[in-house]
C-alpha cells in the first residue's frame, strides 16, 4: 500500500482497521517531501521530529481505545 497515494478517507479507514499507523503515514509523507521538494520548493520549514512525536502520541491514544 503506497500511503502517499491514498486519499484522506482511505488513510482514515486504514488507520481504523489497523492496516497502518500514524507514525508510518507521517514517515511516508516526510519521505515524499524530501524526495520531491527540491523540485517544487513548497516547504520553508519541515518539523519532522515534532511531526513524528505527534504521530507516535496519536498511535498511543489509538492503542488505548
Amino acid at each position: 500500500m503506497e500511503l502517499t497515494q491514498l486519499t484522506l478517507t482511505e488513510l482514515r479507514h486504514a488507520l481504523r482497521q489497523g492496516q497502518t499507523t500514524s507514525t508510518a503515514v507521517t514517515q511516508a509523507m516526510l519521505d515524499r517531501i524530501v524526495a520531491v521538494d527540491n523540485e517544487v520548493n513548497s516547504y520553508l520549514t519541515l518539523s519532522d521530529e515534532l511531526a513524528l512525536e505527534q504521530a507516535a502520541e496519536a498511535d498511543r491514544r489509538q492503542a488505548q481505545e
